[in-house]
């Protein structure tokens, strides 16, 4: 798929769903306007988390008819405390501490995903990734048969004349969550990757698990963690989602250096044994956050990618993070691409 592509098959998609998609943090223009292009053009639902809403969308000229609005009034919040409690109980000492919890809007709006009374949530624009994520792996919690969460971003790449992945899109993770993955979360990271480019129209992914050596060109003990985080990629797909439409069509290779990942010529030239990644990866796994992270801002910058994320990969329902440097058309579109991630089904 390439980079102009996508983006319309996002929307073109989210318009398809109609989702409701929460949003806490309605003191941020940025997210006030973002929400009325939302529902003037139909992505989704937006619904509005916090206090005094009427007047809000008065003041804000948001047309009440075309939202749904939360209000965290006292006998909302009893009622979601009371089902916090529950989910946490073994971490907590008694139901004041949920009480306390809900009082935030991105506790509250979490409950309502967990719920069931919206579909999704973006929240981040004024918080940090931490803020945002937590709740979410407290409350709602990995997707069998998935115990790690992870963050990837899309990397649409410019027009470049004569490059092999001019207008390519890519995916990479994990960019935003796990600092130093152990070779099982590799392995996830690397399947939930494959299973999120699939889901966003890259029809075979082609996942290239990156090391700083190709088939044994290095020996080291960085080398064999990306070694063995391929062998139980490829385990688990084979034994525990055996026969899930999930996993069907997804390649995955490693350890691969980052050329012989992407470019074929170099590809032919390093790996030797057959492979359906090398040289065609356009799924790339980072073997930790430092340089997942680093990759991915380098190449937005120098490169002039635009990047898409971080999307949150492994959760039972979508909570996607926003960066604080956040645009009008960043939200826009992660709105959509939150209401595509709610039709995620075996």
């Amino acid at each position: 798929m390439r980079a102009k592509e996508f983006k319309r098959y996002i929307i073109k998609e989210s318009k398809k769903i109609n989702a409701i998609i929460a949003f806490d943090e309605l003191n941020d223009e940025r997210i006030i306007r973002a929400i009325k292009r939302l529902y003037k053009e139909k992505i989704c639902i937006p619904a509005l988390i916090g206090h005094n809403l009427k007047q809000l969308c008065k003041t804000k000229g948001i047309d009440q008819r075309k939202v749904k609005l939360f209000e965290m009034t006292n006998d909302k919040k009893d009622e979601l405390a009371s089902l916090l409690f529950k989910i946490r109980r073994e971490k907590m000492n008694d139901e004041t501490e949920a009480k306390k919890m809900i009082e935030d809007p991105i506790y509250f709006a979490t409950m309502l995903v967990e719920k069931g009374d919206v579909d999704g949530l973006i929240s981040g624009a004024s918080h940090t990734t931490a803020h945002t994520i937590k709740p979410a792996l407290q409350i709602i919690k990995a997707r069998p048969p998935f115990k790690t969460i992870s963050g990837a971003f899309f990397m649409l790449m410019p027009n470049i004349p004569d490059t092999h992945n001019s207008e390519k899109v890519f995916v990479f993770a994990d960019c935003a969550i796990i600092p130093e993955p152990s070779s099982i979360q590799l392995a996830e990271i690397a399947i939930q990757s494959g299973i999120t480019a699939k889901q966003f129209g890259i029809s075979k992914p082609k996942v290239a698990l990156l090391s700083f050596s190709t088939k044994g060109s290095a020996d080291h003990p960085d080398v064999s963690k990306i070694k063995d985080a391929t062998v139980e990629a490829k385990a688990f797909i084979r034994q525990v989602m055996k026969g899930s439409k999930l996993v069907k069509d997804i390649s995955i290779d490693g350890e691969l250096q980052a050329d012989a990942a992407i470019v074929p010529d170099v590809a032919k030239r390093k790996v030797k044994m057959k492979s359906n990644v090398a040289g065609s990866a356009n799924v790339l796994i980072f073997p930790d956050l430092n340089s997942g992270n680093i990759s991915y801002k380098l190449i937005q910058r120098l490169a002039g990618a635009e990047a898409i994320g971080p999307v949150m990969q492994g959760l039972k329902k979508p909570v996607n993070d926003l960066s604080r440097g956040c645009s009008v058309d960043d939200v826009y579109l992660m709105a959509a691409v939150t209401s595509v991630q709610t039709q995620l089904k075996e």
